[in-house]
């Protein structure tokens, strides 16, 4: 696989979730051929005069999909509303002794959530305390938990 190759294999991994890169983002994301960042930045500057990706307001993206880029801005106005939810949740879970990490997951993560996205939490516990913790989490966050029937998810949180 080329350079050129890798970058492209990146940007359409990423076009995926509608989430245009940086050169920078293209960097440290790449997939498979490592390099330097001024080598990537180079190889995307020819595949951009090559007409094989676009590039607005300092992303790049697959061509012919620049329409992504109002949307990565939305869904980082909208992640930074439910990372300050996460974080509450986050706190509430700090009661619980067992518990030795929380972490956010899912599209929050990479700040590309959509408004009507839940707060995914990852959790790490103590040793032989899954259970035990598991059930305190569970029912310290029920009020806040996604709808079993899924009529209300968006701002809810799922461990």
């Amino acid at each position: 696989m080329t350079q050129e190759e890798a970058i492209l294999k990146t940007l359409a991994y990423h076009d995926i979730f509608d989430y245009p890169l940086t050169k920078e983002e293209t960097y440290k994301y790449l997939i498979e051929k490592k390099a330097s960042l001024q080598t990537i930045s180079n190889q995307i500057q020819n595949l951009k005069s090559q007409s094989k990706i676009g590039e607005k307001r300092g992303y790049f993206f697959l061509k012919g999909r620049a329409n992504i880029i109002p949307m990565r801005k939305t869904r980082h106005t909208y992640s930074q509303k439910k990372l300050k939810r996460a974080l509450f949740y986050s706190k509430l879970l700090t009661l619980i002794p067992t518990l030795q990490f929380v972490g956010v997951s899912g599209a929050l993560a990479m700040d590309n959530s959509k408004k009507s996205d839940d707060i995914d939490l990852m959790v790490i516990c103590a040793k032989n305390t899954l259970w035990t913790t598991r059930l305190l989490a569970n029912l310290l966050l029920l009020p806040f938990k996604r709808d079993p029937q899924g009529k209300k998810i968006a701002d809810r949180v799922c461990l």
